[in-house]
């Protein structure tokens, strides 16, 4: 339950940084973002964890949901750096 929480979480505010910074979120692109962040999640729950571990996993799973997003986009579209 609490990695369902923390993938929700993660997933909401990414969008809501995106959709502030002038961007548009679409369902599909949404569903991908709460599964990049889910599954890692999931995989590594019931261990302990290192602040230095935990953010250098979180810096991984913002990569992958960009990079995603970045080759998704539509002919015309700027694409994240």
């Amino acid at each position: 339950m609490r990695t369902a929480v923390a993938a929700i979480t993660a997933t909401v505010f990414g969008a809501t940084g995106h959709l502030l910074a002038g961007g548009t979120v679409s369902p599909v692109v949404l569903a991908a973002a709460l599964v990049t962040a889910a599954v890692p999640a999931w995989l590594l729950a019931g261990r302990e964890r290192s602040w230095a571990g935990i953010a250098a996993l979180q810096v991984a799973q913002r990569y992958a949901s960009y990079t995603r997003r970045s080759r998704a986009a539509a002919p015309g579209t700027p694409r994240l750096r």
